[in-house]
């Protein structure tokens, strides 16, 4: 199968960076028909802590029992954490496919697809560069394993013939909303939240909507073009150039959402 991958900006809110795998998750969570066969596993937006294979698929173990905690299952977290214990004393040698295989065998065990959700799937493939072929020998299985990245640029491994992720991802690139898609968007949040002066706005003074909607293209343009630039100067000077991960980029919704206070007290003075 081809794992997916989300070319995107980064959402952002109240200035810190939000994981793009994080509304995936979400997503996930509250399709009752998908959460049943499927278990979406969150990890940290950069994972600097992965250097070798056992790494990242001890990482995975970690986001397990936390998933395992937060659906109440106290019990089996307890006890993947004594196998994780248990690993983490073996050798690097029989650390990675006893790690492996604890996941493996859990998802069989319960039936159920284990999405690993990695933000910056990036930076997690150049820390693995010497063994990308056991990872992606690994994700070639038919072991209830799925993994869906998202990544600010695109991923250079899926275009490098001699890579080992050549034509291995599905990738979907994410464009800008348009208007009226981006509108509905943020009042569809408003009335979720019960955030009525957010709603007001959007009813009563349409313009400030698109304003903003402006601006933040123009922010998210001249944030892509710096990018685009500091990656060049990598290349000239003979090195790999990393994915984009420099800076926040703010996403329409969460953007707007950041002006809600504003919006709240002109509405006031309005009325």
């Amino acid at each position: 199968m081809n794992h997916p991958v989300v070319v995107s900006e980064r959402a952002a809110r109240a200035g810190r960076a939000r994981p793009r795998c994080f509304c995936l998750a979400v997503a996930m969570e509250d399709d009752k028909k998908l959460a049943r066969s499927a278990l979406p596993l969150r990890f940290p937006e950069e994972q600097y802590n992965v250097a070798r294979p056992s790494d990242f698929w001890l990482n995975c173990l970690d986001a397990l029992a936390d998933a395992l905690e937060a659906r109440g299952d106290h019990a089996g977290k307890r006890k993947l954490e004594s196998s994780i214990a248990e690993i983490e004393a073996f050798a690097e040698e029989d650390r990675s496919p006893a790690a492996l295989a604890a996941l493996t065998q859990w998802a069989k065990h319960a039936q159920k697809l284990l999405v690993l959700l990695v933000d910056n799937l990036g930076l997690v493939l150049e820390r693995l560069r010497e063994t990308q072929w056991g990872l992606r020998e690994a994700l070639s299985r038919d072991n209830r394993l799925v993994l869906i990245g998202a990544s600010s640029s695109f991923l250079e491994e899926s275009a490098d013939y001699q890579s080992p992720f050549y034509d291995f991802f599905h990738v979907h690139e994410l464009g800008q909303l348009p208007e009226n898609e981006a509108r509905e968007l943020v009042a569809v949040r408003a009335k979720q939240t019960g955030a009525s002066a957010v709603q007001a706005v959007l009813e009563n003074d349409p313009g400030r909507f698109k304003a903003l909607l402006c601006s933040t293209r123009q922010r998210s343009r001249r944030t892509s073009n710096d990018s685009s630039e500091r990656g060049s100067r990598q290349r000239v000077v003979g090195r790999r150039a990393r994915p984009t991960l420099h800076g926040t980029k703010k996403c329409l919704a969460n953007n707007f959402w950041s002006q809600s206070s504003v919006a709240r007290s002109r509405v006031s003075s309005n009325g």
